[in-house]
């Protein structure tokens, strides 16, 4: 029997009325909404537990969340009891929280990518997987990296992650994995209308796309490189599918050189190119053929006749719902692109030299 269970201190909760269960590639945390609704008080107060307990949300044996209980709702009338835990991935406090350690400064040099990340989030208890698809990416050096005040520890991943071209995702485990889009991770059942599907939206938008991103920063010479390499860089990136002119000006959150800028406009070129076309599915059940939950961050095969979509899209988001359809899986999928934060070249490029992404995604 697939059952959604929530275990807190090694006891099993089940028999909820109403769940949710999200993960995203856009959200680092992943979170949990649980229902119970009863006529009998009693039977509500056996869900002993409290507000900070850390909890285990599984689904048979797949863990689809470590994390901790947040909130804890109760209401009751003279028909129902009503209990509501909600809660989200251990990663949740990275989200929400600063960096703070007595005595140190944060600020780092000549570090490793993946020692920089560890020391953002090792505050909060939370260990750092790299997958094998970044390796030589955690092993790259940056010679400064400093926090800004009032950051949260997810600002200050944003701006690796958009230097360095990772994704930081949370699998339910409660540890924080240094990955790529789709890093060899594929659906093991297909999408397909008449079949598996409930119901199917395609959506389009060009609100947030602009002919053409051009990054600004700042920087100084140092010895070894030319000083106007540094002083004053600009760069940019087009989006050829935007006709009109629609130019945006973006400036660089951290002090970089030319090659820095133009990371930074592919970066936002093609995030931005993929997120504006996007398909969401809502599928009859939590697990696929195999037994297994539908997967994050994973390659699905996709045959939509109705919305006349065929071909592979990545997962940027997974759902899990128990409510007034029963057991259904929501999953939103875009351009397997999408977040594969293109990085540049080693050499510079000329002024001229623009950064086509009309492979992406068209009209």
């Amino acid at each position: 029997m697939n059952e959604i269970v929530l275990n807190v201190n090694g006891k099993e909760f089940s028999g909820w009325k109403e769940l949710e269960i999200s993960q995203s590639l856009d959200q680092l945390a992943s979170s949990f909404a649980f229902s119970y609704t009863e006529k009998y008080p009693n039977q509500i107060d056996s869900f002993d537990f409290g507000m900070g307990e850390e909890a285990i949300v599984q689904i048979n044996d797949h863990r689809l969340i470590t994390g901790y209980i947040e909130e804890i709702d109760k209401n009751y009338d003279n028909s129902n009891h009503v209990l509501q835990i909600r809660g989200r991935d251990k990663l949740g406090d990275v989200v929400d929280c600063s960096y703070w350690e007595k005595e140190k400064t944060g600020e780092w040099l000549n570090q490793t990518v993946e020692n920089l990340v560890k020391s953002l989030v090792s505050p909060f208890g939370i260990s750092v997987v790299v997958d094998d698809t970044v390796r030589s990416t955690a092993d790259e050096r940056k010679l400064s990296f400093k926090i800004r005040e009032g950051d949260t520890i997810a600002d200050s991943l944003s701006r690796l992650m958009r230097e360095f071209a990772f994704l930081p995702v949370s699998y339910g485990d409660g540890k924080l994995t240094m990955t790529r889009a789709a890093s060899e991770r594929k659906a093991t059942t297909a999408i397909e209308t008449g079949k598996n599907v409930l119901a199917g939206n395609s959506y389009q938008s060009n609100t947030e796309r602009f002919s053409r991103y051009i990054v600004k920063g700042s920087n100084t010479g140092d010895p070894v490189h030319e000083l106007e390499t540094f002083t004053g860089p600009s760069k940019y990136a087009l989006d050829p599918v935007i006709a009109r002119n629609r130019p945006i000006v973006i400036i660089h959150e951290d002090k970089t050189n030319h090659a820095g800028c133009q990371k930074r406009a592919d970066w936002e070129s093609m995030v931005r190119a993929g997120k504006s076309r996007s398909y969401k599915y809502v599928l009859n059940d939590w697990l696929q053929k195999d037994g297994t939950p539908w997967p994050l961050n994973a390659l699905y095969s996709v045959n939509d006749k109705i919305n006349k979509v065929n071909g592979s899209f990545l997962s940027s988001s997974v759902t899990f719902r128990l409510n007034g359809w029963g057991k259904t899986t929501e999953i939103n999928l875009v351009d397997p692109k999408t977040y594969q934060l293109i990085r540049m070249a080693e050499k510079i490029k000329g002024e001229n030299d623009d950064i086509d992404i009309s492979s992406l995604i068209g009209d």
